[in-house]
């Protein structure tokens, strides 16, 4: 249990203190947050000493609001919220799956990774191969798309390596997860769970030597059978209209132009730029809005996934602030920074802002798996809300836009990281 200093202990506040505490230690910290960010900025000399002593603040502040979020009271909305939910059946899965959709659902047993194939009719288990296998070729993949960051401005030459090497790794990683089941997976639609270091894998990129998956399968995705089961829930009212939060800076000045390009082409819709995008107009429009699309930046936290975050005109949206939310959205889309991103417990419970989200009402996803081009993903967006207003289901008009964006961008890093999480 952490320390609380002079705070008074959790389980002693009222339900209206504990509230008032939360809010409280919310502002400071997102006080603390945007202090550390403007002095990452400055180039004085004492700037790094003076952001180790804020986030020195900033954690004290973090270990006090989660001494009172474990305290919550049991039965509590946001106590329930942030306990694991009870394990969906197979005969449940397959009563929401549609006769077109597939559910993969991988999972290691020690040293080996195995899979169940799932539809309305039958249900397979598969030993596909090892987890070292696998392993090596995922850390070769992602260390290919470090390097195409931190390479822009080389030549056609060194483009064409980077590509052949990224699409030789997911060769690989085809042949070994993939490959052993294919012959299982009949249908256009696939729901792909994942399991530890596999949440962080494109499946829709995974190569077969001639053609990606993505040419194959109109592929989605969900942290676990039994949270796929939960985004089927029924809707609460009839939500109407869509909700646009932008909030444009220097790592990415496109933002205005992406927020403007979908609030033209989604009917009904209302748009918050910077300032206007806060906490209270996201709560407010959450609960009635078909459609709500966020683009900004995001904040993960693998030490302490329940402070990753999104940036918000009035300071961070956390994980921690979702469970308290409500949501009724179809669809939710965080376009910016690594919003995909998650961290794997112990249980291989996923935890980070897509469990958060999804757990607050959301029915499905739009989600970023690493940190994104900004023009290449202006062009995705689009491109998926030109399909998914012309009719096209979710999965279905993501994979299209990133053929779409292929046809320019060759490289997986830039049409790869967009994924489709929940219902489609």
């Amino acid at each position: 249990m952490f320390q609380r200093g002079h705070n008074a202990p959790a389980s002693k506040l009222g339900q209206s203190e504990l509230v008032h505490k939360i809010r409280e230690l919310r502002e400071e910290l997102n006080w603390y947050q945007h202090r550390i960010e403007l002095e990452q900025l400055r180039e004085a000399q004492n700037s790094a000493e003076t952001v180790e002593a804020l986030r020195e603040k900033a954690t004290e502040k973090e270990k006090a609001l989660l001494s009172i979020l474990e305290d919550l009271p049991q039965g509590s909305p946001e106590a329930s919220a942030i306990a694991p939910a009870a394990c969906a059946s197979i005969e449940k899965v397959q009563s929401i799956l549609p006769p077109d959709t597939t559910l993969l659902e991988y999972y290691f047993a020690g040293d080996y990774i195995v899979a169940a194939v799932v539809n309305q009719q039958s249900f397979h288990i598969v030993h596909v191969t090892t987890l070292a296998k696998v392993s090596e070729s995922l850390r070769f993949f992602r260390f290919q798309l470090g390097r195409l960051q931190l390479s822009a401005h080389l030549g056609a030459g060194a483009a064409k390596e980077m590509y052949d090497s990224t699409v030789g790794h997911l060769t690989e990683l085809h042949d070994e997860l993939f490959d052993p089941v294919a012959e299982l997976i009949h249908t256009k639609h696939l729901v792909v769970v994942p399991h530890g270091n596999l949440h962080y894998l494109p499946f829709h990129a995974l190569y077969t030597g001639y053609e990606f998956l993505l040419d194959l399968h109109d592929i989605s995705y969900a942290p676990s059978a039994t949270v796929f089961a939960l985004c089927h829930r029924p809707y609460e009212g009839s939500p109407a209209g869509s909700a646009i939060f932008g909030i444009p800076d220097e790592k990415a000045p496109l933002i205005q132009d992406e927020v403007n390009a979908v609030h033209r082409m989604l009917p009904d819709s209302e748009l918050y730029l910077s300032a206007a995008a806060t906490h209270e107009k996201l709560i407010e429009k959450g609960i009635d809005s078909r459609v709500i699309h966020v683009a900004t930046h995001g904040s993960f936290r693998p030490d302490n996934p329940m402070f990753s975050g999104i940036a918000l005109g009035d300071g961070y949206l956390h994980l921690y602030e979702l469970y308290q939310m409500r949501l009724n959205a179809e669809l939710l889309a965080f376009s910016g920074c690594a919003t995909g991103l998650n961290v794997v417990s112990a249980g291989d419970e996923l935890l980070g802002l897509v469990r958060g989200a999804l757990y607050a009402g959301a029915r499905s996803l739009l989600l970023t798996l690493w940190d994104v081009n900004d023009a290449s993903t202006h062009k995705f967006m689009t491109a998926f809300y030109r399909r998914f207003q012309a009719g096209e289901n979710k999965a279905t008009a993501a994979a299209e836009a990133a053929k779409e964006i292929r046809e320019q961008y060759p490289h997986p890093y830039y049409w790869a990281p967009f994924t489709i999480v929940g219902k489609t």
